[in-house]
């Protein structure tokens, strides 16, 4: 495993990079836009935590 770059990573001949995602939202003189046609996602939001079982174990699969 080399690095070259605080924000590369290579494991088994393939590269990787850590990057940061920011949300973006569009403001008019009317306030926020609607979502436009291009915007929608067909897989929705993800999930922020991993789902849990009431004893907190972590639980996959759905």
């Amino acid at each position: 495993m080399a690095r070259r770059r605080p924000n590369e990573l290579f494991v088994r001949g393939k590269r990787f990079e850590v990057i940061r995602v920011e949300r973006m939202m569009r403001i008019g003189p009317d306030g926020p836009e609607t979502p436009r046609p291009s915007d929608v996602d067909e897989y929705g939001p993800s999930q922020m935590h991993p789902p849990m079982d009431e004893h907190g174990n972590i639980t996959y699969g759905t």
